[in-house]
């Protein structure tokens, strides 16, 4: 006689335990994320923004998001274009033995507010420097005056 077991083994859910809300800028990025660097000692989501700066090969805006599949890393990870180091969404770890890290940013309105003053100041001294170029010094600076003013009133 021949027994028969039958083992009805539970239906694992296949949860999906990546990214969301993933943006990429210039200057920073962003994902709300868990941890895949084991830092963590939770698995829940959270929120992150980074400098989009690579402390492995010193470039800005080379900072891109990939999800992985299956078994590779599931969670995703940050990685640079340039040199293609990995690193955890959460921490900014590195997924490597040399323990870099992204720039964390702690207050990104803060952030943005200097990053937009220094590009508005950038522009206004581009400006000076083409109005510096031409003969007239009070033309100049009554010209330097009404666009400050016009940058002003936006």
């Amino acid at each position: 006689m021949i027994i028969i077991f039958l083992f009805i083994l539970p239906v694992s859910s296949a949860k999906y335990v990546g990214a969301y809300g993933v943006k990429i800028t210039k200057d920073y990025v962003k994902a709300t994320s868990k941890c895949s660097c084991s830092l963590s000692s939770d698995y829940k989501y959270h929120e992150e923004y980074f400098k989009n700066y690579c402390p492995n090969c010193h470039l800005y805006g080379t900072i891109n998001f990939e999800q992985g599949i299956g078994d590779h890393n599931p969670e995703g990870m940050w990685y640079c274009k340039n040199c293609d180091i990995d690193f955890c969404l959460v921490h900014g770890k590195s997924h490597d033995h040399r323990n870099l890290f992204l720039i964390k940013i702690e207050n990104i309105d803060r952030f943005e507010k200097i990053n937009h003053e220094n590009l508005y100041t950038f522009k206004f001294h581009e400006k000076l420097k083409w109005l510096n170029m031409k003969s007239d010094d009070k033309f100049n600076k009554a010209l330097a005056n009404k666009i400050q003013y016009q940058e002003n009133k936006k």
